[in-house]
């Protein structure tokens, strides 16, 4: 079996939902990582008092990338694309 097809098999029957919800959870997630990062990119923090000064989004916008390959490698290219044109027409 392969590592994708253990992946959601592992997540559908952990989490007891359909492969389409799975599909609009990481969406929406990605999306939300997406507009959170660029409302964070407006504030600087000092990184864990080191003296290295960075804005919100330099943290949260790598996020988004992770959960997009995620997204690509449980189901596939096609319909990640579709959700990548999708979040771009937002």
């Amino acid at each position: 079996m392969a590592l994708k097809e253990r992946i959601m098999l592992y997540l559908v029957s952990k989490l007891k939902i359909s492969q389409s919800q799975l599909f609009a959870i990481l969406t929406a997630l990605t999306a939300t990582v997406l507009i959170v990062s660029n409302l964070a990119s407006t504030k600087m923090f000092d990184f864990f008092s080191t003296g290295l000064v960075w804005d919100g989004g330099a943290i949260l916008f790598p996020i988004s990338y992770i959960l997009g390959d995620i997204i690509t490698e449980i189901f596939g290219f096609e319909r990640a694309k579709k959700k990548s044109s999708g979040q771009h027409l937002q």
